[in-house]
């Protein structure tokens, strides 16, 4: 404990504005609670952010991946979850319709785009699937407002920050995000950066050890 405390006091914007760590490797303000309502979009095949915030703080987390070879154990998840959990086989992006997704057969993440690193390089199926936006998602959790909404969508997150309207980032206390510049070919950190000036644009602040997972809030 005594060590943990030394490395909070080491980071006084962490320390000022109660950020703290969350498995498996994401960051959050510590103002969540059993009341809290939380959008994980990406879940891979275990959830375990969702489950790591329902462990923490009782929530309920309603979770979005479109990866077929995930949707038994996530499914199992939900189950298991005693109403904390809501599973949706959909993905996320600009408008609600239907697109191809390729899934890779040898990794957890697949990607819409065919120069993911994981596409390009790994034996893959391709299916079409369900997409929504963030505006569709609120009527279909039944909340209008959402305390921490994370985003994990493989590149996609490029279109839809820069088509994010005020609206909907007002009815969102924190937003998580993993770019991917480093893993699909035609982005650059620099377009990561453009995501990142949108959001403080919108009045978030921002906060990242390693230039790719995000952590946005006011």
């Amino acid at each position: 404990m005594f060590s943990i405390i030394k490395k909070i006091l080491k980071s006084p914007y962490r320390f000022k504005n109660k950020i703290i760590s969350i498995e498996p490797n994401y960051k959050i303000i510590n103002n969540l609670n059993d009341k809290s309502i939380v959008v994980d979009i990406g879940l891979g095949d275990n959830a375990d952010f969702s489950k790591a915030l329902i462990k923490r703080y009782n929530l309920r987390s309603f979770g979005f991946d479109p990866t077929k070879k995930h949707c038994s154990s996530l499914r199992q998840i939900e189950k298991n979850s005693n109403g904390h959990f809501k599973f949706f086989p959909k993905a996320l992006s600009i408008k609600k319709d239907t697109e191809i997704f390729y899934e890779s057969l040898a990794n957890i993440s697949g990607s819409f785009l065919n120069n993911h690193i994981n596409i390009k390089n790994d034996k893959t199926i391709a299916y079409p699937i369900e997409t929504i936006t963030i505006e569709d998602i609120f009527p279909l959790i039944g909340h209008n407002y959402i305390d921490l909404l994370k985003m994990d969508v493989e590149g996609e997150e490029y279109k839809v920050i820069s088509s994010l309207k005020e609206s909907a980032l007002s009815q969102m206390g924190q937003l998580i995000v993993e770019f991917h510049h480093h893993c699909i070919d035609g982005f650059s950190f620099q377009d990561t950066l453009n995501c990142v000036n949108i959001l403080k644009n919108y009045g978030f602040k921002s906060y990242s050890i390693d230039k790719i997972n995000y952590l946005f809030f006011r």
